[in-house]
């Protein structure tokens, strides 16, 4: 009895992670598209010529999963031009996997096709070898994906990620009734193990992320100086930003993205992540070569979308709220805050003794503090509250640095660069952080709603001045809508600081109906990737979090899961 089958061949190309209740087949030409169609699965065999010997080796192998389990599945997927069913599905005798078939075309109709018919033929298909015991579906697929000899990838793409989640559903629903087979979720049954091809697209990808530090390079390090020089001309001359010099070729870095080929990735979950991260390095190198031109900010909206109607009018319900200027004044230093950071670093470094993160001062930085790479930053010039400096510590080290470290334990290095789309969470956790800790009050999400108004502000034709003037209008000191203002036009547009806002209302809604709040915590992903993240977890392909943040309280979370984001807004102080 084999343990592991790993094997190409001329003929055939085998991957069966471990013996499974299951096997994916199917017969077509050598390096066809179609093949794809079963990469992303643990057990499989693709046959380019099924002869005799062949047939004997189907036998051999479905014999000793027979040992083993006492019923077996053979799932054939096939390609037939003729049909005009876009999914046929024929058993091997009619009615024998009735509630399974069921299954597999509830799944079936997720695509969204101009034809999306799906048809259970009465006629049997008999399986490719004789054996009574066997259970056999074959599932016939209609080439959608070609036009008169053309490979069209992105209708290829839209039908297999249907048809992967769909016969998950369907092995699954087949292990839990049909054989004594304990698994846990239908997202388990995916690989484990991945090929060189999708360990290298993973480590080339994150190499390029890691030679541009991508905020920084859009970041004035003239800031301070921009400040007094606006004051100093009465806040009439817009500022004059100055950048770090751009320390590559553009070009070059863009065409080393390209050459990358994640055709050959050949799970799907990972090849979604793969593409979208290859196209979001792209446009923030785009962003890097047009650093202050009005280029940047039509670019940026590529990134982080243009704030909502929605998002806009409650921004200006908290800014229009009766506000009282807190009375506790400024004492905590830029060092002193330093000191406490390095405090909380060493506290996280007890859970996970490789954390390397170092925290220094700097004058070159927009923001009061910020993590880049695993580092605290923290900007000379500011001044904090106690009530800021726990706030900040919580925000930047129980949740940028923690998730950056986080993800660095993952088999896969994009888990700590961030996957594309990746602040918005990330963000929305760094504000729930506050909430946890008790720090998070009516001036902080004026300062939020400030952000996406003035970024609103921007995109629709305003400059410096008049984004300044409208914040001032809203009660900030000049050097509150100076600093605010220059965030968002920093690189020439940049409208980044709405995702702050918009990522924890997302993320009390997702609360409300989700228990597991940890896995949040597994590395840097956005929204959108919470399912993948998950389904690589129960595929056992990526671990739960190491670091769990200290301030995370069960009763504050169940409060959250009762109250609106809005009433939470309107309760603060």
């Amino acid at each position: 009895m084999f343990k592991k089958l790993v094997k190409k061949t001329e003929n055939y190309k085998i991957h069966i992670e471990k013996p499974y209740s299951f096997l994916l087949i199917c017969k077509t030409e050598r390096n066809s598209k179609f093949e794809k169609l079963l990469w992303g699965f643990p057990s499989y065999i693709i046959f380019y010529r099924f002869s005799q010997e062949e047939k004997k080796l189907l036998e051999t192998i479905v014999e000793d999963l027979q040992k083993q389990y006492n019923k077996v599945l053979i799932l054939e997927l096939s390609e037939n031009k003729k049909q005009k069913a876009i999914f046929g599905i024929y058993e091997k005798k009619y009615g024998e996997l009735y509630d399974l078939i069921q299954v597999l075309k509830d799944s079936l109709t997720e695509l969204k096709t101009g034809d999306n018919t799906i048809k259970v033929y009465k006629t049997k298909k008999s399986p490719p070898i004789k054996n009574k015991n066997l259970y056999y579906l074959n599932i016939s697929i209609k080439p959608i994906y070609k036009q008169n000899g053309t490979f069209l990838p992105y209708d290829f793409r839209k039908l297999h990620h249907v048809l992967n989640v769909a016969i998950k559903k369907s092995l699954f629903y087949f292990l839990k009734h049909y054989t004594n087979v304990e698994v846990k979720h239908y997202l388990s049954i995916g690989k484990k193990f991945f090929n060189k091809t999708t360990k290298s697209v993973d480590k080339r990808l994150s190499s390029i992320t890691d030679r541009f530090d991508f905020l920084l390079l859009i970041t004035p390090v003239n800031i301070e100086q921009a400040w007094h020089e606006f004051k100093k001309h009465n806040f009439l001359k817009p500022p004059e930003f100055l950048y770090r010099p751009i320390p590559f070729e553009v070009s070059h870095l863009k065409k080393e993205l390209f050459s990358i080929n994640i055709d050959n990735v050949e799970d799907p979950v990972l090849f979604e992540i793969f593409s979208k991260k290859r196209d979001e390095i792209d446009i923030q190198l785009s962003i890097i070569e047009a650093r202050g031109l009005k280029k940047a900010l039509w670019l940026s909206l590529f990134l982080y979308e243009e704030p909502s109607e929605e998002l806009v009018n409650l921004s200006k319900e908290i800014l229009e709220k009766e506000y009282l200027e807190e009375n506790e004044e400024r004492t905590i230093t830029a060092k002193e805050l330093a000191r406490m950071a390095e405090e909380e670093i060493t506290y996280y470094k007890k859970f996970l003794p490789s954390i390397t993160s170092k925290v220094k001062i700097r004058e070159d930085i927009v923001a009061r503090a910020l993590v880049s790479n695993g580092n605290l930053f923290i900007y000379k010039y500011s001044k904090f509250t106690e009530k800021e400096a726990v706030s900040l510590i919580h925000h930047e080290i129980g949740t940028h640095i923690l998730t950056y470290f986080n993800g660095m334990q993952q088999p896969f290095k994009l888990l700590h660069t961030g996957l594309n789309g990746y602040e918005e969470l990330q963000e929305g956790l760094a504000i729930l952080s506050e909430y946890f800790t008790d720090t998070l009050s009516l001036k902080r999400f004026r300062i939020l709603a400030a952000r996406v108004l003035a970024s609103k502000i921007l995109i629709d034709g305003a400059d410096f001045i008049q984004v300044f003037r409208s914040l001032v209008q809203y009660g900030f000191s000049p050097r509150e809508a100076f600093m605010i203002t220059a965030r968002v036009f920093r690189g020439g547009g940049f409208i980044k600081d709405a995702v702050y806002l918009r990522g924890f209302l997302k993320l009390i809604d997702f609360i409300k109906n989700n228990t597991d709040i940890y896995t949040l915590y597994t590395g840097k992903f956005s929204f959108e990737h919470i399912p993948l993240i998950k389904e690589l977890i129960e595929r056992e392909v990526i671990k739960r979090p190491v670091l769990i943040p200290r301030y995370l309280e069960k009763s504050k979370l169940e409060r959250l899961k009762r109250i609106s984001a809005e009433k939470l807004i309107g309760d603060l102080k």
